[in-house]
């Protein structure tokens, strides 16, 4: 599991990243966790490119806040769990919009900290997309893809960060795939998070990525579409 904790406080950030050490260890999960001081710090790092399973961060921090920095994260990265750190629940309404999982009161309660793990945890095994390439097994972060292509016998998987080619069928890989996934085309597999526009021939993903729409699936993208969004917000 990748891990990013933000806080502007030191103390606060190392004490946060002890009490995730300690509930990681207990619970044996195998973890990487990165630590940053400022929001800005964090965007300059990651190069606006997020490979992390959980995001922590405190929602009051100096010049650009932890709600301003989801923002930012929402526009390219519709699915990493997002978690405030907070002295007051009064910020809770906030986080409707940039769809945080929830909030953690200071100082952390350990027990409220694993319930968060584990919910990562289950949304991260279940979302893996385990593959084979040159006779190695690969796991890719369903939620890390963009869109899959078919030619001829080969599938490339665009992912946010890469291209993986492979020897396999759009239809084996398809059967993996969680309803996050739908297809305007016989030869494309596209994550629903990532549409930002359906126009009458194509559909636009972030950083204007056009995939074709066959006409005949122009309805069904469609409803599709709405139905992810609203099975979201409930």
């Amino acid at each position: 599991m990748k891990i990013a904790l933000l806080d502007d406080e030191s103390s606060l950030l190392l004490q946060l990243k002890q009490t995730c050490d300690e509930c990681l260890n207990e619970m044996d999960i195998t973890s990487s966790i990165s630590c940053f001081l400022s929001a800005e710090e964090f965007l300059f790092k990651t190069n606006r490119n997020y490979p992390y399973d959980l995001i922590i961060l405190d929602i009051q921090m100096k010049q650009l806040s932890g709600i301003e920095l989801a923002r930012i994260i929402r526009e390219t990265d519709k699915s990493v769990m997002i978690v405030f750190l907070t002295i007051t629940p009064d910020f809770v309404f906030d986080g409707y919009e940039v769809d945080a999982y929830r909030y953690l009161l200071k100082p952390i309660n350990i027990n409220e900290l694993k319930k968060i793990i584990e919910e990562c945890e289950r949304r991260k095994n279940r979302l893996d997309l385990i593959i084979k390439n040159d006779g190695d097994l690969i796991k890719i972060y369903q939620n890390d893809i963009l869109y899959l292509e078919a030619n001829s016998h080969y599938i490339s998987i665009v992912t946010k960060s890469n291209t993986i080619t492979i020897k396999e069928t759009l239809s084996s890989i398809a059967k993996q795939c969680s309803l996050s996934f739908c297809s305007p085309h016989r030869s494309y597999l596209i994550n629903i998070d990532y549409i930002q526009k359906i126009t009458r021939t194509s559909v636009i993903l972030i950083n204007n990525i056009s995939i074709p729409l066959s006409r005949n699936k122009i309805k069904e993208i469609n409803e599709q579409f709405i139905r992810h969004h609203m099975r979201n917000q409930i």
